[in-house]
C-alpha cells in the first residue's frame, strides 16, 4: 500500500484544499491492484489509476507519463516515481557491483 496526502501537491494547497489522499494497493511486483482517492475532484483523476488497474500494470509505469504541473494529477505521478525510486533502490547493489567491475577492469588494463 502506497500512499500520499494531498497536503504534498502544490496545486491543492494553493487552492486550499489540502485535505484528502492518494492510495495505491499494489501485489507482488508492483502490480497495481487497486486505487482509492479522497479528495477535491477525484472522480477527474482516478480514470489513470483505473486504466493501469484493467489492464493489470504496474504503479511505476505512471512515473514515465507527463503530469501538466500544477494540477492535481501531478500526485499520482509523485506516487508513481516514489515507487520507481524505490523499485531502483533494491538493485542498487548492482550499481556497485558494476562499479566494481569496472575499476578491476581498468585497473589490469592499465597493468598491461
Amino acid at each position: 500500500m502506497r500512499r500520499l496526502d494531498l497536503a504534498h501537491s502544490d496545486r491543492a494547497r494553493s487552492d486550499g484544499d489540502s485535505v484528502g489522499r492518494f492510495m495505491a494497493v499494489c501485489g507482488p511486483g508492483d502490480r497495481l491492484l487497486g486505487a482509492h482517492i479522497l479528495g477535491p475532484h477525484a472522480g477527474e483523476m482516478i480514470h489513470e489509476l483505473a486504466y493501469v488497474v484493467s489492464s493489470r500494470g504496474r504503479l511505476s509505469e505512471l512515473s514515465k507519463l507527463v503530469h501538466v504541473y500544477p494540477t492535481l494529477s501531478t500526485s499520482i505521478g509523485q506516487l508513481a516515481s516514489e515507487s520507481s525510486f524505490d523499485n531502483a533502490r533494491r538493485f542498487g547493489w548492482l550499481a556497485r557491483l558494476s562499479r566494481l567491475g569496472e575499476t578491476v577492469r581498468f585497473r589490469s588494463t592499465r597493468a598491461t
